[in-house]
């Protein structure tokens, strides 16, 4: 893009300037450009998680994390333990994920939590690039503490950050290593995500099963991004599962995800300029995760 958005360059250095029609190919690079920026650059999405791998990892470095006795390797535990419940709770991609700041998180408990609306004790995060159809405006996104799941938000959030104000209390950042370099969605999936499912494949998971290692069978050729997580998270809530309490609206989903749902025209005005309160906003997670 060049000069403000007033002209374009293709793969094949043409250019064209704004109120002209651009060649079909800029049309097609723009579009795969945006795709591949969410969903990587793989031919097929990530493949999908079950909210049955997420609670066995919870438990497994809950484990760890009691039977831990330094300091850093609870803290690396916990952060492992958030980061994962940030990923399939709150459908973050790994730049939001990773990038995230003490100051773009706040916590609702007791009367803060009814004073903004919430039936229950809620999480905000404050996130710069809020949806595909804007880059450039921050969103709130809304997260229950204590999904109807069992999972457990709250409490390892609170875990991790006492943990991080005791060993890095100047750092910012809440995913961090011990030199304050920040983690990134590679090491985590490397380091914290498919050991686990391997241990889980080695337990005759049906699912995990068939990555058998050979060529094209390896469980990091198929989870190969965090948009397994959001992708396994937006399936999950589309029915009523046995933890939770009941299946996601559309609105609900789409509110949730980000995404701008797209009108056939016909329908009332009001509809156009639907905008979900914070309490609504929370019961997705609440009660559908």
């Amino acid at each position: 893009i060049i000069g403000g958005s007033d002209a374009y360059r293709d793969d094949n250095r043409v250019y064209t300037r704004h109120g002209t029609i651009p060649s079909s190919q800029l049309l097609v690079t723009l579009s795969m450009e945006g795709m591949a920026r969410r969903l990587g650059n793989e031919a097929s999405p990530s493949k999908a998680l079950r909210l049955q791998h997420v609670m066995w990892n919870q438990r497994h470095r809950q484990q760890l994390f009691f039977a831990a006795v330094a300091p850093r390797r609870k803290l690396q535990l916990a952060q492992a333990n958030v980061a994962e419940l940030l990923a399939w709770l709150a459908w973050l991609r790994g730049g939001e994920l990773f990038n995230l700041r003490r100051d773009d998180v706040e916590i609702f408990v007791g009367d803060d939590a009814v004073a903004q609306g919430f039936c229950a004790a809620a999480m905000i995060l404050k996130l710069k690039e809020s949806t595909k159809s804007s880059q450039t405006q921050q969103a709130d996104v809304v997260v229950a503490l204590n999904p109807s799941s069992g999972l457990k938000l709250g409490y390892w959030y609170c875990a991790m950050v006492d943990l991080h104000q005791q060993l890095c209390p100047n750092v910012d950042m809440l995913f961090v290593h011990s030199n304050g370099r920040p983690w990134t969605s590679h090491y985590f999936r490397t380091h914290h995500v498919y050991p686990l499912l391997y241990l889980q494949q080695a337990q005759d998971d049906p699912y995990l099963k068939p990555f058998d290692g050979t060529p094209g069978k390896r469980i990091e050729e198929h989870f190969f991004s965090m948009h397994s997580y959001r992708r396994g998270a937006d399936s999950h809530v589309h029915k009523k599962h046995p933890l939770c309490r009941r299946a996601a609206t559309t609105v609900e989903i789409y509110e949730h995800g980000r995404w701008r749902r797209r009108h056939k025209g016909n329908e009332a005005m009001p509809t156009h300029y639907f905008e979900m309160p914070l309490g609504d906003r929370l019961m997705i997670t609440l009660e559908c995760m």
